[in-house]
């Protein structure tokens, strides 16, 4: 019982993160191109630069978890700095004599989706035990 196909699901899904711009316009610049985030998405997307450009997108995450258990409450949380789009795109000279108009080279990091969540769980239980737990799942088997 411990992993099933939904985690699966829920660990392969990706959010829409990478340069400011394209988490400002809600993604559209995958289809649109002319973005550095386009790397992640639809790499035909930087055909659309006739420059080089480097970009940088720093961002902030935070994480806050309050859970109760029997009659405790437990409150927990981080903040941290990372980066949610680090790239830059090479655009060499003008066309040359074999009839190349241009090409890009593109090299960057785009954080899809982050895992970093903190979760903890504190209580004391008066009424009962793992053990247990343990002791009626023995019992179980054996009849």
């Amino acid at each position: 019982y411990a992993q099933t196909d939904i985690d699966a699901f829920h660990f392969s899904r990706s959010s829409l993160a990478g340069t400011a711009r394209f988490v400002g316009m809600g993604g559209a610049f995958g289809a649109v191109g002319g973005d550095l985030s386009v790397m992640s998405f639809n790499p035909a997307g930087l055909g659309v630069y006739r420059s080089s450009e480097f970009s940088l997108s720093p961002s902030i995450f935070t994480g806050n978890t309050n859970a109760d258990y029997i009659d405790g409450n437990t409150v927990d949380g981080r903040t941290a700095f990372n980066f949610g789009n680090i790239g830059a795109v090479f655009t060499p000279g003008p066309a040359n004599k074999d009839g190349w108009i241009s090409w890009n080279l593109g090299i960057g990091y785009n954080r899809l989706l982050d895992f970093n969540n903190v979760h903890s769980l504190e209580g004391y239980n008066k009424n009962s035990s793992l053990l247990e737990n343990f002791a009626q799942n023995a019992i179980t088997y054996l009849m």
